[in-house]
């Protein structure tokens, strides 16, 4: 995995972490959630965040 791909991968992990709180918290659906994950998932292009996700 080159630099840029571990890069995108973080932010991907991070960003997911912090969506899955919020679920966790009440503050947004489980649809919600889905909708924001595959948001990310095309803004980043994880290569092991979208294989955990599912």
């Amino acid at each position: 995995m080159c630099k840029e791909d571990f890069n995108r991968e973080k932010i991907y992990q991070c960003t997911v972490s912090a969506i899955r709180q919020w679920l966790d918290d009440g503050i947004i659906t489980d649809d919600e959630f889905i909708d924001l994950a595959r948001l990310f998932e095309e803004k980043y292009h994880p290569i092991i965040g979208s294989i955990c996700l599912t």
